[in-house]
């Protein structure tokens, strides 16, 4: 392998997906933020293939993602000004991380 042929399969790695977590599968996601969280994202570069639109009252973020880790950390983050709407698979461990929450919350 040609040293250039293997700069453009470590960028291609890179960019394939969200964060640090990387592979050759990706999934879209896509997430819509509100209020304060949709101003600060609206500034900000997630990913370089990132798609951004503006809807009525937020702003909805698409870009792929090889792990969701780091996708629903950055989501939870957020708080109520952040949800996911895309996979489905997203949006239920979403829901989880927020039901656990509120067991830990019901306890104190």
């Amino acid at each position: 392998m040609s040293l250039e042929s293997f700069k453009k399969e470590v960028a291609a790695l890179v960019e394939s997906g969200f964060g640090i977590f990387h592979g050759a599968k990706t999934t879209p996601v896509k997430i819509r933020f509100y209020d304060k969280a949709a101003r600060i994202v609206s500034t900000q570069t997630w990913h370089p293939k990132q798609i951004v639109t503006n809807g009525k009252d937020y702003i909805e973020l698409q870009f792929p993602a090889a792990d969701f880790t780091e996708v629903l950390s950055k989501i939870i983050a957020f708080g109520p000004n952040a949800r996911p709407v895309e996979p489905k698979e997203l949006v239920t461990l979403w829901k989880q991380e927020i039901d656990a929450m509120q067991k830990i919350a019901s306890v104190c």
